[in-house]
């Protein structure tokens, strides 16, 4: 006896169907119903109810889950750098000018720009009126080695990371 199935057993699996069909779309042609065909749903077991979660996990899961995202970071820091270093604006900050007034809170911008977010050098650059990710790489290590050096330096910085402003959705 071979597995294969015949001509004959398919012939007939088809023409059972055909037939089937052919009476369900007389049967609804004439206005009669078909039974619903009705299918048992398993009915969970009670259980016993879960403890309650304390507010404070609920809250550290969801510090977790959603960290608060900070808008135009780049833009908070250059309008802290101005607050510190008066006289200075934010065109200034963007501009093409090299005068010491403008270059020194221009390269602590970037500095705090690369150490404080995870914007790539490019990006930075992008931001401080389209500079190369060269420019930037030289300022930071330009108030890198300053700040070893320059304790008052290091404090301002200090100063202007704390008046970052975090601006939250």
């Amino acid at each position: 006896m071979s597995l294969a199935r015949t001509d004959e057993s398919v012939s007939r699996e088809r023409a059972a169907k055909a037939s089937d069909r052919l009476l369900a779309s007389l049967r609804r042609h004439h206005g009669e119903e078909e039974p619903p065909v009705v299918v048992p749903v398993p009915v969970p077991e009670p259980s016993k109810p879960l403890p309650p979660i304390p507010n404070a996990v609920i809250a550290g899961a969801c510090k977790i889950a959603f960290p608060p995202i900070v808008l135009n970071q780049i833009e908070a820091i250059q309008r802290a750098v101005i607050q510190e270093f008066p006289g200075v604006t934010m065109s200034d900050l963007k501009s093409d000018r090299r005068t010491a007034k403008v270059v020194h809170p221009r390269q602590v911008a970037m500095y705090l720009a690369k150490k404080v977010t995870l914007r790539s050098l490019p990006e930075i650059g992008r931001r401080f009126g389209g500079r190369d990710h060269t420019t930037v790489l030289h300022a930071v290590r330009k108030i890198e080695a300053k700040i070893e050096n320059d304790p008052e330096l290091a404090a301002r910085i200090e100063r202007i990371k704390d008046n970052i402003p975090e601006i939250r959705i």
